[in-house]
């Protein structure tokens, strides 16, 4: 997904989890882990994708002390040597959910959450979705004009 370049604000945060997601002036972000993951924070976290959003996870992490490993699948699979070291897995939008990799955190019983649902955890705001195959940019624009 990609942010309109208009230099309107509040279209420069999307996707949701940029790299400059974090220190954006519209955004608050919450520093601490949710109190239901800090015994997660023992072993380190698996990002499936090393895109824009992948490196946006891997940037919030490392701001709260959160080691992570990315994975992708040009540079670094995932396998089950890997499953047994993390704590939970975060998954870009071009994994489905029944991509290999997430089915075997699963079976290792890992919490698998899309980059979306982890990054709601971190933010002091509403979030809303938008999907779909056509559209999603001209509702995004009109959304934040209103």
């Amino acid at each position: 997904m990609e942010g309109d370049k208009s230099g309107d604000p509040f279209l420069d945060i999307i996707p949701p989890f940029c790299p400059d997601w974090i220190s954006h002036p519209e955004i608050t972000v919450k520093q601490d882990i949710p109190e239901e993951w800090f015994h997660l924070t023992k072993q380190p976290v698996a990002i499936f994708g090393n895109g824009k959003s992948g490196q946006g996870a891997h940037s919030l992490l490392q701001k709260i002390g959160w080691d992570s490993v990315i994975y992708d699948q040009t540079e670094n699979d995932f396998r089950a040597s890997d499953a047994g070291k993390i704590s939970l897995v975060i998954y870009s939008p071009g994994f489905v959910p029944d991509h290999p990799w997430i089915e075997l955190a699963k079976k290792y019983g890992k919490l698998v959450l899309s980059e979306v649902d982890f990054a709601a955890k971190f933010l002091d705001a509403r979030v809303v979705a938008i999907t779909g195959t056509n559209g999603k940019s001209s509702l995004t624009t009109i959304l934040a004009h209103v």
